[in-house]
């Protein structure tokens, strides 16, 4: 699947806001990704236990299943200076750019 940097770099940025940095619990340092069948876009959703926070970024592809970004921030940093699109393949459970 193919998605365009620049929006999704800017979604993981809104998410990643909520994130605290520094996580006892490993998983809130992480954002989730998710394609909803009823809207052409991507959802990334990142919270801290008291707030949630979403944020959509266009996409019109295959449907694929929810997947974790650990270190938001970083990942929106290195999708925002590279090529306009990013290619996501799933592999053995695992999603890679």
């Amino acid at each position: 699947m193919k998605i365009e940097t620049k929006p999704f770099a800017k979604a993981l940025n809104i998410a990643a806001g909520v994130i605290e940095r520094r996580n006892t619990i490993p998983i809130l340092g992480a954002a989730k990704v998710e394609h909803r069948a009823d809207s052409d876009a991507l959802i990334v959703t990142g919270t801290d236990l008291d707030c949630i926070v979403q944020a959509s970024a266009p996409y019109k592809g295959a449907a694929f299943p929810p997947f974790m970004i650990n270190n938001p921030r970083a990942f929106a940093q290195l999708f925002s200076m590279g090529a306009t699109e990013i290619d996501l393949t799933e592999e053995d459970g695992l999603m890679k750019f």
